[in-house]
């Protein structure tokens, strides 16, 4: 079995809110950089397994929203 991590937090010092930054239009819609990435995983043949792992720190809360619509796991530490 394979699994994959995604180690991701919002509250960088050199770029807060990175993975929510817009990466590119698809379809009219915005997509940022944690959905590009969190896309191209799942359609992988490895995707059954994507967890993305950050802390629980409340800035992190639309990241958390983000997972949930993607239906991925997450863990929080």
């Amino acid at each position: 079995k394979v699994g994959i991590l995604i180690a991701v937090r919002l509250n960088s010092s050199r770029f807060p809110l990175k993975a929510l930054s817009p990466l590119y239009s698809n379809n009219s819609r915005s997509l940022t950089l944690i959905e590009v990435q969190l896309e191209r995983l799942l359609n992988s043949k490895y995707s059954e397994n994507i967890v993305v792992c950050t802390s629980t720190s409340p800035c992190n809360e639309p990241l958390v929203q983000i997972c949930k619509g993607y239906d991925v796991n997450l863990f929080r530490d």
